[in-house]
């Protein structure tokens, strides 16, 4: 079945998000493929080095026959020697780019799960996909939402450190301590924000796997009845 995925991704998109982020968008556009669980556990501990990790599993990733196979090219928008840390930060088109990459890598999967196993009618299996599917949709949506609060909560600080610098000078006291306790709820609440994401993505994963694993046991044994 043709992978009708675009092949052509620039540098510094992909080298974007948090971790979780980076791997699995490296994965579907350079290999066609959502990360395995040892491939992704491998290279989770290499990008977690920060932009100079992030290269090293890019150049490893597109030096495999997979890689090359699938062939996807990496544009090289900037030179990987200039990377910084600074350009992990996702820009405004970045949401936008992983959900359409990801999308179509789904789209794919299903389809080729639905030529391979056209004659597969399990309702067990059934029901078990239809639950990732789920899974994977609520926590996308998670993420726009996060994602929104966050940018809301950064304006607000903006506003707040605005209005701190502009109050009168006798009301400046009791105006900046206000102020700073607010933008201490702020961070607080950012990073609850932060928290709370990475454990929903956390728990993607885990339940990916053990997607993985009870899709395959029931293939398994639907492959053996038909023998029999």
């Amino acid at each position: 079945m043709q992978h009708l995925q675009k092949k052509r991704h620039k540098l510094r998109q992909l080298i974007q998000g948090d971790v979780d982020e980076f791997l699995i968008n490296a994965y579907v556009a350079l290999l066609g493929a959502f990360p395995d669980e040892g491939g992704y556990y491998h290279y989770h501990a290499i990008a977690s080095r920060g932009v100079e990790g992030r290269i090293d599993c890019l150049r490893d990733i597109l030096s495999s026959d997979q890689a090359r196979a699938y062939g996807a090219r990496l544009e090289l928008d900037v030179p990987f020697e200039e990377l910084t840390e600074s350009d992990i930060a996702p820009d405004a088109n970045f949401s936008q780019f992983s959900s359409r990459l990801r999308t179509g890598q789904m789209v794919f999967e299903i389809s080729r799960l639905r030529s391979d196993f056209h004659y597969f009618t399990s309702e067990g299996f059934a029901k078990t996909f239809a639950e990732g599917l789920s899974v994977l949709t609520e926590t996308s949506q998670l993420e726009s939402r996060l994602n929104d609060l966050a940018t809301s909560v950064k304006a607000l600080n903006r506003l707040f450190s605005m209005f701190a610098g502009g109050v009168d000078e006798l009301d400046r006291p009791s105006r900046k301590a206000d102020s700073e306790q607010f933008r201490k709820q702020i961070e607080q609440a950012q990073e609850d924000l932060v928290v709370r994401l990475e454990e929903q993505k956390r728990q993607l994963v885990e339940y990916a796997f053990s997607l993985y694993g009870l899709v395959s046991g029931e293939l398994e044994r639907t492959l053996e009845d038909d023998k029999t």
